[in-house]
């Protein structure tokens, strides 16, 4: 492989030392570059509909920090002010078959880890802020030059009332000004903030990571609501990885990393139980309601409850437990009980909710109906 794009190192030198781990800046890491998109075309991409594409106001906005989504009317991108805006597009390598190849490059690592290539255009002043990614990223400098800051330690407050999560307090640990063939790697989790010198392109190669919720819900094939409490955002990592040779295939470090981390919950029995008991309520038409629901219900060892309705978790109220258990337990119901069992006090009203919920979905069948 050619050394140029990795400053002289080999995948196997990168990746041992600074893939999750520390940033590396390579100036001409693609030595004569050529733009694959003018920024017309960039804005072209961005009418589309079948394109995601965002634009940042740092001023000249509605607010500081202005997000809004496309697709764009040609009218407004026509109108943008002079400067201290950027315009994002997503996945500009699934349309343009250069910006595709370009990802290529980066093959030492397995392809299931890259998610895009996004470009961004930017007039002179244009950024979208000091900020974090939890990912790893390659940016790639293309026409113009854009002055990058970042920081490994820092204060990780926000500014309020902002629509991107802007650090508030961002002070640079180091600065770079980087040209055309220029690039940038962070791993995950340093702050950092550039800066459009001029107009300028900016390529970013993200390799996203799923979350250890993502994952467990995937494998689980858990509904909406079932996983939210005992699945974190806790990224999938790697660092210290090989060098691929098959990059769309899944490495057995890989999958011996997947196993562990999917397994570890499943020896909680809080889990386990919260997962079957969403599973098992399901209607057996999973797009079509059942005209009897299905219900279960259980109680953490913290105390938790939760009632399940045709596979949906509702966290409750531990005061209700007796009257969950009740109704999850019968098809038929004694009104009679059901009164007794509804609590008074405060939590009365979470008792309401609860029987207003069980009625709209036809649970509530009394001995009389």
């Amino acid at each position: 492989m050619d050394r140029t794009l990795l400053g002289g190192l080999t995948p196997a030198q990168f990746l041992k030392r600074h893939w999750q781990k520390k940033p590396l800046l390579v100036r001409g890491a693609f030595p004569g570059f050529e733009d694959p998109v003018s920024p017309d075309e960039l804005g072209g991409l961005a009418l589309e509909k079948t394109v995601e594409s965002r634009l940042v106001f740092e001023k000249g906005g509605a607010r500081p920090w202005e997000l809004r989504r496309g697709p764009f009317k040609d009218s407004v991108l026509r109108k943008l002010p002079r400067s201290h805006w950027t315009l994002l597009v997503q996945e500009v390598d699934r349309v343009v078959p250069a910006c595709a190849a370009m990802l290529d490059r980066f093959a030492f690592v397995p392809g299931w880890r890259c998610d895009d290539l996004m470009i961004s255009f930017a007039p002179e002043h244009g950024s979208v802020g000091p900020h974090v990614d939890s990912y790893d990223v390659f940016l790639i400098q293309g026409m113009g030059r854009r002055r990058w800051q970042i920081a490994e330690r820092f204060d990780a407050g926000l500014k309020a009332k902002a629509d991107l999560k802007i650090l508030s307090k961002f002070r640079a640990e180091q600065e770079w000004i980087l040209e055309p063939g220029d690039m940038l790697y962070l791993p995950p989790g340093v702050a950092h903030y550039g800066v459009a010198l001029e107009p300028c392109l900016t390529y970013s190669v993200g390799f996203r990571a799923p979350t250890h919720g993502a994952l467990i819900a995937g494998l689980l094939d858990l509904p909406e609501g079932a996983a939210d409490a005992f699945l974190t955002d806790e990224l999938y990592t790697d660092p210290g990885r090989q060098p691929t040779a098959d990059p769309g295939s899944l490495a057995k470090e890989d999958l011996a990393r997947l196993q562990a981390l999917v397994s570890a919950p499943l020896k909680d029995p809080d889990v386990v139980a919260r997962w079957f008991l969403a599973f098992t309520t399901r209607p057996p038409g999973r797009n079509f309601p059942s005209p009897v629901p299905r219900l279960a219900y259980h109680c953490t060892r913290a105390g938790q409850l939760y009632l399940y309705v045709d596979g949906i978790e509702h966290p409750l109220d531990p005061a209700l437990r007796p009257l969950a258990a009740y109704v999850a337990g019968r098809r038929i119901l004694d009104a009679a009980a059901v009164k007794r069992l509804t609590p008074k006090g405060k939590a009365a009203k979470a008792a309401r909710d609860l029987l207003a919920l069980l009625r709209a979905q036809g649970a509530l069948r009394f001995a009389a109906d």
